[in-house]
């Protein structure tokens, strides 16, 4: 993978090695700062001292892995990145509410992270509310002569990755500290990957559990894990 100095897999490693292992009150992320600054220092971007978006980081990180493990676009099967964190998704063209044509619209992607706003949260099924939210994409009938009808689109899960990574995003500049404890009371501890996409395939029911929270807003972030 490169020199020490370089390698984001090494000082990862080490710092889940500690995770793992260790007795620490609280994980040291000082070498993988460090080597992140080296990484991204040709693009000036999440330099030691400096703030970043979080969610930011977390995705360029990722990036970043699968390029160090050897993967491409056309190798995805085999990056532990994508194996870990990749949902398979396909979209495609529901029925027409006026004229019940459904329509031939359908693309298949990749997707690491799934980002949602703060306030879906607030109110309602956290589940529920993803899902609406994962599906409020519309394209318009081609088949209708009105410009307004428009077709709803499906998103069908095509695999069961590992971990599901969700970043919830603030749309203000500045929030409460009552607000934020609202949020963190109103994250599910468990969720069913049934309830947050349409299954490409029947399969049996599976149960996340909450393992950590990157939240932004703004220029600030927050980080809480669960050991």
């Amino acid at each position: 993978p490169g020199a020490p100095a370089t390698c984001l897999l090494c000082s990862l490693q080490e710092l889940f090695t500690h995770y793992r292992f260790g007795n620490y009150s609280h994980l040291p992320p000082k070498e993988v700062r460090k080597v992140v600054g080296q990484v991204f220092r040709h693009m000036q971007r999440f330099q030691v001292d400096e703030m970043d978006d979080a969610a930011e980081l977390l995705d360029a990180l990722l990036e970043h892995c699968h390029s160090q493990a050897g993967g491409s676009p056309d190798m995805c099967q085999s990056c532990f990145v994508h194996a870990t964190f990749g949902a398979e998704l396909i979209s495609r063209s529901g029925e027409c509410q006026h004229c019940h044509q459904v329509g031939d619209y359908v693309t298949s992607f990749i997707t690491l992270l799934h980002y949602f706003p703060a306030k879906l949260l607030i109110e309602g099924s956290m589940a529920s509310n993803l899902r609406q939210h994962f599906e409020s994409e519309l394209h318009t009938c081609t088949n209708c002569t009105a410009a307004t009808r428009q077709l709803p689109i499906r998103k069908h899960l095509c695999n069961v990755p590992p971990l599901l990574a969700f970043v919830i995003a603030w749309e203000a500049d500045s929030v409460s500290s009552g607000s934020l404890l609202q949020l963190t009371g109103r994250i599910e501890q468990e969720l069913t990957l049934e309830d947050l996409f349409r299954m490409s395939s029947p399969s049996p029911p599976t149960i996340y559990h909450l393992r950590g929270l990157i939240c932004f807003y703004g220029s600030r972030t927050s980080h809480m894990g669960v050991h």
